[in-house]
């Protein structure tokens, strides 16, 4: 946290020091942000160089032109400083895109102490967000600050997705008005807004609101108005779902590794989760579409493979779900699917392709999930028997193509139980080339 002597150093630096945004925002909530955002009458950079050298903490230049940088305290708390409205705070804050990011109070010890209730800090409210706070609404302050920064508009519903307010009305309104404009701004500061966003407890009915407000087709893809209405209907099954320890409810003990799957970054800080409500909305679109969007929002390479992964696997479930009870055909789909089986089968369930309600599906998913989810899983973590260089020595032949091909049947047969020593393995190696590569398991 902040030191207490950085108060009193920028009072000299400075003669007005307000902080702003997000962090009086979460002081209302009873939590300390550890994002700091000050506001200064002038010379923000020179003066944040100064308090860093003070400090001994590495800063940075956020924007030149306007005046701004970071100081970072810890990889956990940075403090942003920047110049402020020529015309004064009130001005500064009215610039602002919501009347709960549009509070200010002085730089002063007691905002710290989370035990002084905030009605009893010295804040400024002249755009009257804390009764929004308190009535639990978002507000736009003035729809030319939307226009002047478009990436307000997605803010809007993060706000709403992690807050869990209601829109304001004309709010909604501007946000239908200007929802082409999404389409200015950078794509890395898009793609961070709707991580935010797709982290928030209250995403369905902020999504559903991004919908009728047509921010959603701007941003995602251009779909049909009833498949946009089936979206809100699969994100709010999804959110249910994932809530639940098992998609059949009946192993308890799927419980952890579910969660923890869903959970797992890829990249980053974003979790399979939000990736699969974002894969979603291309389940029954092209492919390619899914490719042009991840482009277009820059999504890291794993991520991008991920969901293109679960759109181009989608139809194995089918073709499992059919020979499911042959062990050779679940580990050749394991192997193919790898890591996207518990989202398939998620979506699967989502778009009705798997019912719940039928116990020869229930069956289908809780074996699936089983045996996906089980690290010691008798034929998934099977040691291998031989190696490439062992197949090498036994049949001299030159590398190439072929030994992978011999030591995944070696591995299949391993998996049916046919051999189960290296010298057995040899020996069927000997049998398949004899065979002229043929797959005696088969």
């Amino acid at each position: 946290m902040l030191p207490l002597s950085f108060l009193q150093q920028a009072g000299q630096i400075w003669d007005s020091v307000y902080v702003v945004g997000g962090f009086l925002r979460e002081r209302w909530f009873g939590r300390l942000s550890n994002d700091l955002d000050l506001v200064v009458p002038m010379g923000a950079i020179q003066g944040a160089e100064i308090l860093a050298r003070k400090f001994n903490k590495p800063w940075f230049i956020l924007d030149a032109d306007r005046d701004i940088a970071r100081i970072a305290f810890s990889p956990e708390f940075t403090v942003d400083i920047a110049r402020m409205s020529t015309a004064g705070i009130d001005a500064d804050l009215a610039a602002r895109d919501l009347s709960i990011n549009a509070l200010a109070c002085p730089l002063v010890a007691e905002l710290f102490l989370i035990e002084i209730p905030f009605q009893d800090l010295p804040f400024l409210d002249p755009c009257k967000g804390l009764p929004d706070l308190q009535n639990g609404s978002i507000r736009c302050i003035d729809k030319r600050n939307l226009v002047e920064d478009p990436l307000r508009l997605l803010r809007v519903f993060r706000f709403a997705s992690t807050c869990g307010f209601e829109i304001e009305q004309q709010t909604l309104a501007w946000v239908k008005l200007l929802s082409s404009s999404i389409h200015t701004v950078a794509s890395e500061r898009l793609l961070q807004e709707l991580d935010k966003f797709l982290s928030g407890k209250n995403i369905i009915k902020a999504f559903e609101q991004m919908v009728e407000t047509n921010l959603a087709q701007e941003i995602f893809t251009d779909l049909k108005k009833d498949q946009w209405t089936s979206s809100v209907r699969v994100w709010s099954d999804l959110k249910d779902l994932m809530q639940v320890p098992v998609l059949s409810g009946s192993k308890i003990g799927f419980e952890q590794p579910f969660q923890h799957y869903l959970a797992e970054p890829l990249t980053g800080e974003r979790k399979r989760r939000d990736l699969i409500f974002l894969v979603s909305l291309f389940y029954q679109d092209l492919s390619d579409n899914w490719v042009l969007f991840a482009k277009k929002i820059r999504l890291g390479v794993k991520d991008a493979d991920f969901g293109l992964k679960i759109l181009n696997y989608k139809l194995e479930i089918e073709k499992i779900k059919n020979n499911a009870s042959d062990k050779l055909s679940r580990f050749r789909f394991y192997r193919k699917c790898q890591e996207t089986v518990p989202a398939l089968l998620l979506l699967a369930v989502v778009f009705q392709e798997l019912d719940l309600s039928q116990s020869s599906d229930a069956a289908f998913i809780d074996l699936l999930l089983s045996e996906c989810f089980d690290l010691t899983h008798p034929y998934l973590t099977l040691p291998p028997l031989i190696n490439g260089n062992d197949i090498l020595k036994q049949a001299k032949i030159k590398p190439g193509p072929l030994i992978g091909k011999l030591l995944l049947a070696v591995q299949e047969a391993q998996v049916m139980e046919l051999i189960a020593s290296k010298s057995e393995a040899l020996n069927y190696v000997d049998r398949l080339l004899a065979n002229d590569g043929q797959e005696v398991v088969s």
